[in-house]
């Protein structure tokens, strides 16, 4: 399987799918990733249901911290949750920064398609937010898994970020 080397790969990963197999690959890496402390950045579903879906995969929930940022900030928050302002890239990034550092070890981040950002963002600054994320990987410690779909539309901004990473996953 392509995605076994999300585990043993290089510290920077961008995979890229179908946008019909997209959930089924973040929940193979998700799966893979599970004996380590992480964190899923959602840009399409509230944290509640990914804490559930986690849950239904087997993996263990509580290992698993969820930027949220699809949901209102009045709806129920869960104490591994944090809601952030949709498209926010800034606010984003640092959440990212500061979970990194509140954790000794090894770690990873998985990040939501990022072609769902361009609906708050240009492609410029998804691309720089790209790069500024995967330079934050680390061989001693953190892995970085972010997903793009596959799409015509946005061919030239996915041939764009494909240098930040240190592996790209092209499946399909």
């Amino acid at each position: 399987m392509m995605l076994d080397k999300i585990k043993d790969g290089a510290d920077s990963i961008l995979i890229i799918a179908k946008p019909q197999d997209i959930r089924q690959k973040i929940d193979e890496s998700l799966k893979l990733l599970d004996f380590f402390p992480g964190l899923y950045a959602s840009f399409s579903k509230p944290h509640t249901k990914i804490l559930k879906d986690v849950e239904k995969l087997g993996l263990d929930k509580s290992r698993l911290y969820v930027i949220d940022m699809i949901s209102k900030k009045e709806e129920e928050r869960e104490e591994q949750a944090m809601h952030l302002a949709r498209g926010d890239l800034t606010d984003l990034g640092i959440a990212l920064s500061q979970f990194s550092q509140s954790i000794d070890g090894e770690k990873f981040i998985i990040l939501d398609p990022l072609n769902l950002l361009l609906v708050y963002a240009s492609e410029e600054e998804i691309e720089r937010f790209a790069g500024a994320t995967a330079a934050k990987s680390s061989p001693d410690g953190l892995k970085i898994v972010m997903f793009v779909m596959e799409s015509e539309k946005e061919k030239s901004m996915i041939e764009r970020i494909i240098p930040f990473f240190g592996e790209v996953i092209k499946d399909g």
